[in-house]
């Protein structure tokens, strides 16, 4: 590879990086090294060229082969490139969705790979829409919407992000909106339980 080459070979490889990064926003927290971020980057750069490059050669002769892009990445079109930057967007939406849902953790159990999600409770349980009464080490009670979580694949929970919050008031026996506060943000280190429920209800001793 020459180094007139290496800015093509950056170009071939963004729109991995783009999919990559979308799918990550979209997709449940990971926790990757970045070894296994670049390994990821590759596999998608080449999901994209390969049937971009073989579909559009077998509809214009004049548009390079996949084997001679690999060959030669100088002679990869702007057009072409153009084109795997408008797909990274919505393959890495689509598969960070797919990852959010049932689809793919289905289909890996048959074929008896777990993907370690149904150990992950955090995951499950807030993969269904309901409100939440978050109990604190600390004493406090927050009632609210969980609008955001994140966790980890090791297991570890991560965070929520309450909206329409409230908080419980111990002596006057009732809860109090917090009305001019957009949201609230916990750590899992600070929560003792979560209950999960549909509407507000006197919180349990």
């Amino acid at each position: 590879m020459s180094a007139d080459e290496v800015p093509v070979v950056l170009l071939l490889l963004l729109p991995g990086f783009v999919a990559v990064q979308v799918y990550n926003w979209v997709s449940r927290k990971r926790r990757l090294s970045d070894f296994e971020t670049l390994l990821w980057v590759l596999v998608c750069s080449f999901a994209l060229l390969a049937p971009t490059a073989t579909v559009w050669h077998a509809l214009d002769d004049a548009v390079p082969s996949l084997s001679q892009l690999i060959r030669n990445p100088t002679a990869l079109p702007m057009r072409l490139a153009g084109m795997l930057y408008l797909l990274a967007l919505p393959s890495g939406w689509v598969a960070g969705h797919l990852d959010r849902g049932r689809v793919l953790e289905d289909a890996f159990l048959r074929l008896r790979v777990d993907l370690r999600r149904r150990h992950d409770v955090w995951h499950l349980a807030f993969r269904d829409a309901y409100y939440v009464i978050v109990y604190l080490k600390g004493g406090a009670i927050v009632y609210g919407w969980p609008l955001m979580t994140t966790s980890h694949r090791e297991g570890a929970a991560g965070e929520i992000y309450l909206t329409n919050t409230g908080v419980w008031d111990g002596e006057a026996q009732q809860w109090v909106w917090q009305e001019d506060i957009t949201g609230v943000w916990l750590d899992a280190a600070s929560i003792e339980r979560v209950e999960l429920t549909a509407r507000p209800k006197e919180p349990e001793p």
